[in-house]
């Protein structure tokens, strides 16, 4: 019985000191490290759509002009810058000087309005001076080129200095603007000025203005006529000039020219 006794208590010993060992070994573990926890991934907002912006409109480009904006205006030409004149005013020009009929100014190249400050008689000059009376206080002056095809290149361009050194002694202060005559649509020639008379008038402005002489002054196109040896596509119907093919109809060709001075010298 003693033995019994002494064998169950050495069973309970042993379990006691065996729990007590799984006990100790557990608690000796080290706590789990905890992981950290996933960084919270923030969806930035969405980018707002960009707005188109409104089409650009290209800049309409206006048409060349002096910049005059004031005072009536001089001219100094031939027949046909008379013409021209008279096409403005149809068309509701009002600054130019009004030519006083409808010879004035007719046959005026360079070198004639030279001949004339030769000749007290001279009708350019006299023409000039009631034009600038009757509209006073002119301070800028179209000078328009016309060349007969007789004319040497080297006498035009001395005349015309002559002219405008004459022009500038008139009225003191005077700005001036120069190109050549009205052109005419190819293959037509204007039996007065020849085949090269418009290019040859618009180089010699061209090199009055190089020189400081003037300024760039008004383009005021070409002229279809059906007169001779006709332009491309000109028909009785269509044609810009009279019967001698030079010079611009009032119904047609005066309006035309007018047109590009009015955009050129505007009201």
């Amino acid at each position: 019985m003693l033995k019994v006794r002494l064998l169950a208590l050495v069973t309970f010993i042993a379990l006691l000191i065996g729990g007590v060992f799984f006990v100790g070994k557990e608690y000796s573990k080290p706590a789990p490290i905890p992981s950290p926890n996933p960084p919270v991934t923030t969806t930035p907002p969405a980018t707002p759509p960009t707005a188109t912006p409104p089409a650009t409109i290209p800049p309409t480009t206006p048409p060349p002009s002096s910049g005059v904006l004031t005072g009536p205006i001089g001219f100094v030409g031939c027949s046909n810058s008379r013409d021209t004149v008279q096409g403005y005013y149809s068309i509701g020009g009002k600054r130019i000087w009004r030519p006083l009929q409808n010879t004035t100014y007719g046959g005026g190249t360079p070198v004639s309005w030279f001949n004339g400050l030769k000749d007290s008689n001279s009708k350019y000059w006299k023409e000039f001076d009631a034009m600038n009376a009757a509209n006073p206080g002119a301070k800028n002056l179209w000078l328009s080129l016309c060349l007969r095809a007789t004319e040497s290149d080297a006498a035009s361009y001395a005349a015309s200095i002559s002219v405008i050194d004459e022009v500038k002694r008139r009225i003191p202060g005077i700005t001036i603007y120069v190109s050549g005559l009205n052109g005419f649509v190819e293959p037509h020639v204007c039996g007065i000025t020849g085949k090269n008379g418009p290019l040859r008038a618009q180089m010699l402005a061209d090199r009055l203005v190089g020189e400081g002489r003037a300024k760039t002054g008004p383009d005021v196109g070409d002229l279809i006529s059906d007169d001779q040896i006709p332009s491309d596509g000109a028909t009785p119907q269509n044609t810009e000039t009279i019967s001698d093919g030079c010079h611009p109809s009032p119904e047609r060709g005066e309006p035309k020219l007018g047109r590009e001075l009015l955009k050129f010298f505007p009201n």
